[in-house]
């Protein structure tokens, strides 16, 4: 099975409301079999960053982002 590990630093609103988007899209019902592990970058043991390019819809863009990555996985 597929892993996704999203390492987020989620220190205000907005950034709550991306993370919120990416695990939503990593969630999509079409995708099957994919093990989503969320993590905060204080707890995580691999240096990994995802990071979005901003845009009038960040939101949107972070959901497609789950779920085309989660997508890509399998």
């Amino acid at each position: 099975m597929p892993r996704l590990l999203v390492v987020h630093h989620t220190a205000s609103p907005a950034l709550q409301a991306m993370l919120a988007a990416v695990i939503a899209g990593a969630r999509d019902p079409e995708l099957e079999n994919i093990d989503l592990a969320v993590t905060p970058a204080l707890a995580a043991t691999v240096p990994v960053a995802v990071t979005g390019p901003a845009g009038k819809d960040v939101e949107r863009q972070c959901y497609e982002l789950g779920a085309t990555v989660a997508a890509n996985l399998g």
